[in-house]
């Protein structure tokens, strides 16, 4: 009887290759690139919103998302 792996897609060989190589780290500084601006929307509009609410209960920046 042979045995066959359960999942043969994780047995596969990676192509790891230096365009591979490149072409991954291309992929990860891509998706930091994007996650580094969304955190920077992300900043500005809670600063805009707390200058929003700062009307009603001024110095209480510090206290948002929380």
């Amino acid at each position: 009887m042979i045995k066959t792996p359960k999942n043969p897609q994780k047995n596969r060989q990676q192509p790891y290759g230096p365009e591979a190589m490149a072409a991954a780290q291309k992929r990860a500084t891509e998706k930091q690139q994007r996650l580094a601006q969304a955190l920077k929307a992300n900043l500005a509009r809670r600063k805009q919103q707390a200058r929003a609410r700062d009307g009603e209960n001024p110095g209480h920046d510090d206290q948002i998302g929380g």
